[in-house]
Formats: C-alpha cells, structure tokens, sequence
C-alpha cells in the first residue's frame, strides 16, 4: 500500500487524488473516442463531459454528507461510487438537450468510460486503504493511519500501537478486476451495437449484481442504509431489475436478427442511421 505518492517542499502528494485524476482522464479519452466514431463532435463531449463530472462529483460528496455528517464538503474524499454515477446521469439529460446530442450514443459512449473509471479509481482505493473488506486471514493488510487500520483501532480489533490493521478481503481490487474486464466487454458491444442504449444497460445489469456481492464483504462504516440494506445493495439491485427489464425486449430481437442471417457490418451505425434516432 502507498497512500503517498511523494512530497515537493514537504507538501504531499496522495496517490488516491492521482488515481482519481488518471481515472478520468482515460475515461474522457475513451468516451471521446467512442462518442467521436459514432458522429459526435469532440468539443460537445467535452463540455458533456464538464456538466456530467461536476454534478457527480457534487452528488457523491452530498450523499456522503447525508450518510456521515462527519463527511468534509467538497474534499478530495468521502464521496459514493453510486451518488456520484447517478447524479452524473440525472445531469446528462439536460445536458444532452442542451448540446443536441442523442441520450442514447452518450450513454452506450459513456458506459465503457465509466467502468474504466471504477475500475482505474479502486485500485486507488486499494492503495490508501479505503472501501475495504472485512477481516480475513488470507487477506491484505494496511499501514498505521489508513482507513481500515483506523477503524479497526475504533471498533477495539487492534490497538492503537499496532503497525498495521488486521488482514482484510481486498474488495477493491475484486471490484476493480471485474471492471476492467466489464470495460472491454462494453467496448465490443458499443462497437457490435444491437440497438442505442444497449451497452448503457448492460452496464447497469453487469454491474449491480457485482456490488450486491461485493457489499456482503465490504467493512468500512458509514456508508447509510435503505430498508436495511446498505445503499449500494438497494441501488444495485433496483438498477439491476431496471436494466434487465428494459434490455429483454431488445436482446431478444437482436438474436432473432442475427439468426435470420441478416448483419449489420458493424455496430456503430451509418451516417444515414444516425439520422433516424
């Protein structure tokens, strides 16, 4: 574990903030590179890409603040995977209107960004010590003054002498392998598109069901509850039914299309199809 990264003039320099910042630099990259071969014009992604990173960075941090009142506004931490994506979807609407961009490409673009974003910001997470999972003898440990070592020395596992926290389930890096595998999935099917706004809820229907399990080996408090679930559980599964629900009709036609032996070449549509959206 590396929680710092280095130091100029005494200042340091946290390697979680530059993952977090290598994370969205790939996924504006990837994003524009995929919104860019489907007829989108790079300078609207980018300001697309402005509205959307703002609102969930925003939406993170408000939600952490609901669920920890402890939570520092606005800093460089505290904030959910999930208020964040959602926030950031809720804002893309708008600003799909505003900059006429078809919702649908932004959300088949954007899902394989998202992912490799998730995927990039957990092994951050892995480094300082945070999201991590309960106790395990097979597990990792983290230094003295991390997140899992500080809440360890709170609940009385380990005391405050103590050089490191207990071995734990590394859920981060389980969460981050799954995504980056999920990103190349995303990508192959953005590029083999049965229909706008499928690979948008393949990765609603991909990824819920990961957080599910994902959240029974999480230990790290304070992350609120909804109908006794923790908020990611609930929010995976809703997101999970949703998507399933709205990808059937979809996936269905598109096997029988490619069973009856007619192909599209490829999968991101022709100038004339893009027209009749």
């Amino acid at each position: 574990m590396r929680p710092e990264l280095f130091r100029i003039g005494g200042q340091p320099f946290y390697t979680y903030g530059f993952m977090l910042g290598l994370a969205l630099f790939l996924a504006w990259e990837m994003g524009a590179w995929l919104a860019e071969k489907d007829g989108i014009e790079r300078k609207k992604v980018f300001r697309f890409a402005i509205v959307v990173m703002a609102a969930g960075y925003i939406g993170g941090h408000l939600h952490s603040w609901a669920t920890d009142p402890g939570t520092r506004l606005l800093s460089g931490t505290g904030f959910t995977f999930y208020a964040s994506a959602l926030s950031g979807a809720l804002a893309a609407l708008p600003a799909c209107l505003w900059l006429k961009i078809d919702y649908l490409r932004m959300a088949d673009a954007t899902a394989p960004s998202i992912a490799l974003a998730h995927g990039v910001g957990r092994i951050g997470c892995f480094l300082r010590g945070c999201c991590f999972g309960v106790p395990n003898e097979h597990g990792v440990s983290f230094p003295k003054d991390s997140p899992a070592w500080e809440a360890h020395v709170r609940a009385g596992l380990i005391p405050a002498s103590a050089a490191k926290s207990l071995p734990v389930v590394p859920t981060q890096l389980i969460e981050s392998g799954y995504e980056l595998l999920l990103t190349g999935a995303l990508v192959w099917l953005v590029l083999r598109r049965p229909r706008l706004g499928t690979a948008g809820l393949v990765y609603l229907a991909a990824y819920g069901p990961l957080r599910v399990i994902v959240e029974r080996y999480r230990a790290d408090p304070d992350r609120g509850e909804i109908l006794g679930l923790s908020t990611s559980t609930f929010i995976g599964l809703v997101t999970f039914v949703l998507a399933a629900i709205l990808l059937a009709p979809p996936l269905s036609r598109w096997r029988a299309h490619r069973n009856g032996g007619a192909q599209r070449p490829g999968g991101i549509d022709s100038p004339a199809e893009r027209t009749t959206s």
